[in-house]
């Protein structure tokens, strides 16, 4: 299973309430696949993640690590800066060492994009999915308020939120087979 197949499918069983807001707990059956779903999940991407580590370390040019700047990072987040740290701070800022930094940084982190973009498309990760049942949907709908607004992600415009009727439809669509 692809890894954005993954992060989907545990971005919609996150939103399952183990009770409703009236009090009714989700039926146990259901609840045991939800959770050994997201523990499937969680796998992957902990089995995604070490991948990108290891991209990552590959990526990264020799004496990278050495090269980085400390003092930079120490001063921007300083809340109250002298006039002297400001002073250092550019002047660490306009050296041929700092921007040659930079630029190096730069690069590497538009290659990872590109490898983790890559890797995100092509690589499959094996998933121990349970299938959900029609009684398990039927369970899901008892607890989730379909009145409710949920929010399933960011994009530059926001927060996306979706009513617990798309919800119930997007788990049905994915796990009912």
């Amino acid at each position: 299973m692809k890894i954005n197949e993954i992060i989907r499918k545990m971005s919609f069983l996150q939103l399952v309430p183990l009770k409703s807001d009236e009090g009714a707990p989700l039926a146990n059956k259901t609840k045991v696949k939800i959770i050994l779903n997201l523990v499937a999940y969680e796998r992957a991407m902990e089995s995604f993640n070490e991948d990108m580590r290891g991209i990552y370390a590959k990526l990264k040019p020799e004496g990278y690590d050495a090269q980085a700047f400390p003092r930079v990072t120490e001063l921007e987040k300083k809340e109250n800066i002298s006039s002297e740290e400001k002073q250092e701070l550019e002047s660490i800022k306009q050296s041929e060492e700092y921007l040659s930094y930079v630029d190096m940084k730069k690069t590497l982190m538009r290659e990872f994009e590109e490898a983790r973009e890559c890797a995100s498309a092509d690589n499959d990760y094996t998933v121990s999915e349970r299938a959900l049942t029609d009684d398990d949907l039927v369970s899901i709908a008892e607890v989730i308020p379909t009145d409710k607004e949920f929010a399933i992600g960011r994009n530059e415009d926001g927060e996306i939120k979706v009513n617990g009727i798309t919800v119930l439809a997007e788990i049905g669509r994915m796990f009912i087979m």
